[in-house]
């Protein structure tokens, strides 16, 4: 498509906002309350999980250790505080969902991983969980009607840092590792 050039006066064209040749991105008769992301309790959720750290020195938050069931008791809190339905799945993937009232179709899924690297940054992999539950919570909030569920999700173990296996999680959820590969996994005490 192209750009229309018309003038807001011209009715040949929309001219509410933004738009393409005789398409409209925005009426105002379709707007809805502001779905803006309250970014104070943004920069809460990652500053207080960056608390959950083992270490001095940066975030070092090993996958199923004290730090990380911490960090995912304290997310868990906000999802069903947000009025989410939270289950974890194994082999411990977190999942927070916001259903429709007709409960059908397919997730719109969002989110990423908590576990980190030895003295990592603050923001890897927080950032798409806390930023997908910001938008769950707008959509509770503002009780957007859902024509899907919308759904957080945390994967573990995608760093590698524990059992030495990248993406553990996302694989597991795409079915790439099999329970088998899974139990089989040990990090460097043993524990599987």
């Amino acid at each position: 498509m192209r750009r229309s050039n018309a003038r807001c006066g011209d009715q040949s064209a929309c001219c509410c906002g933004a738009c393409f040749v005789g398409r409209p991105l925005w009426k105002k008769k379709l707007r809805m309350g502001s779905l803006e992301i309250n970014i104070d309790r943004l920069w809460n959720d990652i500053e207080t999980l960056a608390t959950f750290s083992a270490g001095d020195e940066g975030v070092n938050r090993l996958t199923f250790s004290a730090e990380d069931r911490a960090a995912r008791a304290y997310l868990r809190a906000q999802m069903v505080s947000a009025r989410f339905e939270v289950v974890e799945i194994p082999p411990g993937i977190m999942l927070g969902r916001l259903n429709p009232l007709s409960r059908s179709g397919p997730a719109v899924m969002s989110g990423s991983h908590i576990d980190a690297v030895p003295a990592a940054g603050r923001f890897d992999g927080i950032v798409g969980v806390v930023g997908a539950l910001g938008v769950g919570r707008v959509l509770a909030e503002q009780r957007v009607a859902l024509k899907h569920p919308y759904a957080v999700v945390i994967y573990p173990e995608e760093e590698g840092t524990r059992f030495g296996a990248v993406f553990t999680g996302s694989k597991a959820w795409v079915g790439e590792l099999s329970p088998q590969q899974l139990a089989a996994m040990h990090d460097r005490a043993g524990t599987s």
